[in-house]
């Protein structure tokens, strides 16, 4: 059964290249589905290929093939969360697309305003203010489930509050800098918000065992 890594190996270099191509290309655009399921392949493939890796191992080599798998995947993510914050076109992440714009937005809810109001004249599809309002929850979740991972420090919510609401913080002003996205209030709150609740759905769910499993690669 180890053979059928190789497998997901394959599939692994596929989603990369998939992925590489589409950087590289000012002509080839994907749709924010598309981009969940390159992205999505990429991660499974690491987990299926970590899985048949270890696959009647010993303990020990277990614990550190899937700390390693968890390392990998929380660079993918990274990487992924870089570039669709910072560089992805597809996300207007252009200075041309902040003409008219302020570069910070203070009062809560105002942006959020903007879209319903956009909505109501017909000039934004309802699509197109979920995939923001949605995307803007679910951005950040990963951080709820990684950061407690790999520091033990993580594991207590306020610690993790004020870690990714000072994150969050300076990704918006990172994008101000390089205008490619403005500083907004409503963005900070939905991506701490949509990272609070999934922190907390994950902390009310038997997580200490894994916890412990992959404190035990030093072992």
């Amino acid at each position: 059964m180890e053979k059928i890594k190789y497998f997901f190996l394959l599939i692994l270099i596929i989603a990369f290249g998939t992925q590489f191509i589409y950087i590289l290309s000012e002509e080839l655009t994907f749709t924010v589905l598309q981009k969940i399921i390159v992205i999505s392949t990429q991660m499974i493939s690491i987990v299926g290929f970590t899985f048949f890796h270890i696959y009647k191992r010993e303990k020990s080599q277990q614990y550190q093939s899937i700390y390693r798998a968890h390392v990998i995947v929380f660079m993918i993510y990274i990487l992924n969360l870089g570039y669709v914050l910072l560089f992805d076109p597809d996300f207007g992440r252009n200075a041309q697309h902040l003409i008219g714009f302020d570069l910070i937005n203070l009062e809560f809810m105002r942006t959020i305003r903007i879209f319903v109001h956009g909505y109501q004249l017909g000039i934004l599809s309802l699509e197109s203010i979920l995939i923001n309002i949605i995307g803007n929850l679910i951005i950040f979740m990963p951080m709820a489930y990684f950061l407690p991972v790999f520091f033990r420090i993580q594991r207590k919510w306020f610690v993790f509050f004020i870690t990714i609401s000072f994150l969050v913080a300076g990704v918006e002003l990172l994008q101000m800098i390089l205008q490619t996205g403005s500083a907004d209030i409503d963005d900070w709150f939905l991506n701490v918000f949509g990272a609070i609740s999934f922190y907390s759905i994950l902390m009310v769910t038997p997580l200490k065992k894994l916890y412990g499993l992959l404190e035990r690669k030093e072992e």
